[in-house]
């Protein structure tokens, strides 16, 4: 049993790290994000949230400051449809904190997050000193102007 707990943890420590090493490169981390959110949700509907526990009350309450604002604004928006949109799109990060929250539990993930972190910023370091230097990106692609940060 120990060990298929393990496999569990070590398959949400790499998503994790996954999402956090895809955020440089286009739209990628949104297929990892929506697979995060699809697990939150599952474990809402399991029942392992409870709203008793105080950390998921204050992921509800700042969720709610986020989103309750996007969606009140839905009455006056000038592009209704495009708006709902992003507003059904984005309690798709409740439920990704749900995952991340769950998955910070894990002591197992405190002694590899931080590995998976450090991977992420130097391949993202190194990508970045790559394309100064030769002025092309990492598929050969030249460069007509410079990103200003990791997230462009």
């Amino acid at each position: 049993m120990s060990n298929a707990r393990s496999i569990a943890n070590e398959w949400r420590v790499i998503l994790l790290g996954l999402y956090f090493f895809a955020l440089p490169f286009g739209n990628s981390f949104q297929l990892i994000g929506i697979i995060m959110a699809v697990i939150g949700v599952a474990d809402v509907l399991r029942g392992k949230v409870s709203l008793k526990e105080p950390v998921f009350r204050w992921l509800a309450v700042l969720f709610l400051l986020y989103w309750l604002p996007m969606a009140v604004s839905l009455i006056t928006t000038v592009d209704f449809s495009k708006s709902l949109e992003t507003v059904l799109a984005s309690l798709r990060y409740l439920f990704i904190g749900v995952f991340i929250i769950r998955s910070l539990k894990s002591r197992w993930l405190f002694s590899h997050l931080n590995l998976f972190l450090f991977a992420a910023v130097s391949v993202w370091l190194i990508d970045a000193t790559f394309q100064l230097l030769m002025g092309v990106n990492t598929f050969d692609q030249v460069l007509e102007s410079y990103a200003s940060g990791p997230f462009e």
